[in-house]
């Protein structure tokens, strides 16, 4: 097993645990991006997102958005 899958594993079984922790949503998703699963990762990046915007973290809420638009130029 690769370490992208290990660590997505591991991060699977964090949001198990803490469902609401909006970093480990933008880590899985680098690790889908990773593993070659762009639209897993978008969904990922957009629940960030909206943990982000819940929490009030607008430093991270755009910068996560950022990446979610450039991610979606990529997408057929």
């Amino acid at each position: 097993m690769g370490k992208h899958q290990s660590a997505k594993i591991d991060f699977d079984t964090f949001i198990g645990m803490e469902p609401n922790f909006s970093y480990v949503y933008v880590l899985r998703g680098l690790c889908f991006m990773a593993l070659n699963s762009p639209v897993t990762a978008l969904a990922d990046l957009k629940k960030s997102a909206r943990l982000f915007e819940l929490e009030g973290n607008s430093e991270f809420l755009e910068l996560i958005n950022g990446l979610i638009k450039n991610l979606e130029l990529l997408l057929p």
